[in-house]
């Protein structure tokens, strides 16, 4: 946690706190017997009462216990940590943190960005995406059909989000359909919209990819990127780098293995442009797609290189437990099985099923399949071992039968 003084953090309801030092160092557990496995925070908040955005009412009064000076916070309420540091005395972490309106600056930038994704301008529609994002394409395919009598204007944007939530549920026909429609729309729109039939056009090339239509996906992604190149002419956008770094997918999974190499390159270029910083996420995508590429060709050694890149850049980004850590370590796992190197995928497996046993539940496949790639990996190094004791043992043999003779 102490990486992130400076940072901004939230809760994902109310918060509920106190005005009372002694009643916060109860809860905490301030002074109370030590335990090895717990050990107690307490939350100091510094609060800008001219702020716009945290709400805030001191329920004291009204509370069930009067006696614990209770202040509420509303929910998405956003504090900025400022220090960290530990009470030797007393034994325990005090975090100091300030509201703040930082947090809505953000949440704006959110919605912007989500709205433009989703080729929508107004709340109504962006639900629908948020939807989406969070893992419920049933419920977004029921909101925007029930949108389509009464959105007429929005319908081409409505029928490009029922196709990206048939995808999700893996209906490519359906998505197909509805895609198709929305592409017809936007391109009968008056004047045209070059952007959003560009932003379809790449949908559409992604349905056919997830299809194993591999021909038509080229065929849409070129569509997709000579519409990209009229709308802007600088080369170094998302779009151009989505639709470049889909073109190494295609070739890749057409075992074009040079000219996946080559788009995937094009991409990391663009990206370096765009993002200049290392620790981007997508240059960690780009870096596996790359040893992908490479351990199909039997390029171990670079395979390994650009697996440990993208790992170097998601252990940056993401917590210790993230399921895309956990991801990166069977990437590695898997090229050090491809070339015998049992101890060193062992390694990687015991690491990612650490992961997996933090985030998931306790019969999790993940974690079955580790537990048996560990099992596996571990005869295979015994047997070994003991292979080469034998080859070891038989040398000394002939060596004795050679001093006798």
């Amino acid at each position: 946690m102490r990486k992130n003084i400076g940072s901004l953090i939230s809760t994902n309801g109310f918060l509920s706190t106190t005005r009372d030092i002694d009643v916060a160092y109860i809860y905490a557990g301030i002074g109370m017997q030590a335990n090895d496995d717990k050990i107690p925070i307490l939350f100091t908040i510094n609060v800008n009462i001219q702020s716009q955005t945290n709400i805030l009412a001191d329920i004291g009064e009204i509370s069930k216990i009067s006696d614990e000076s209770e202040v509420l916070f509303d929910l998405g309420s956003t504090f900025k940590i400022n220090n960290i540091y530990y009470d030797t005395a007393e034994q325990f972490w005090r975090v100091e943190m300030t509201t703040t309106d930082e947090g809505e600056t953000i949440i704006n930038e959110y919605l912007t960005n989500t709205r433009n994704k989703a080729l929508q301008s107004t709340n109504i529609l962006t639900f629908g995406y948020l939807l989406l994002n969070m893992g419920e394409p049933h419920k977004a395919q029921q909101y925007y059909s029930n949108l389509l009598p009464y959105g007429k204007e929005s319908n081409a944007s409505i029928y490009h989000m029922l196709g990206l939530a048939y995808s999700m549920t893996q209906d490519y026909s359906k998505a197909l359909d509805n895609m198709m429609h929305a592409r017809d729309l936007f391109m009968n729109a008056v004047p045209p919209n070059l952007e959003f039939v560009a932003h379809t056009t790449f949908s559409i090339a992604n349905i056919f990819y997830h299809q194993k239509q591999y021909k038509q996906s080229l065929e849409f992604f070129n569509m997709a990127l000579k519409m990209y190149s009229k709308v802007n002419k600088n080369k170094t956008t998302n779009e151009f780098v989505n639709v470049w770094m889909k073109f190494g997918d295609v070739y890749h999974e057409m075992n074009s293995n040079r000219t996946a190499l080559k788009m995937y390159n094009k991409a990391m270029k663009a990206q370096e442009k765009l993002i200049p910083s290392i620790n981007d996420p997508i240059m960690a995508d780009l870096y596996e797609k790359i040893s992908s590429v490479y351990s199909r060709k039997g390029k171990y050694n670079k395979a390994i290189e650009a697996a440990r890149k993208s790992l170097h850049i998601k252990e940056q980004i993401y917590p210790p437990v993230h399921p895309f850590i956990g991801e990166a370590y069977n990437h590695l796992s898997t090229i050090y099985i491809l070339i015998d190197d049992h101890k060193e995928a062992l390694e990687y497996v015991i690491k990612k099923k650490k992961i997996y046993e933090t985030i998931y539940p306790a019969y999790h496949p993940l974690i079955m399949y580790a537990e048996q790639q560990i099992a596996m990996l571990k005869n295979n190094i015994e047997l070994k071992d003991r292979k080469m004791q034998l080859e070891l043992h038989l040398k000394e043999l002939k060596s004795m039968k050679k001093v006798q003779h």
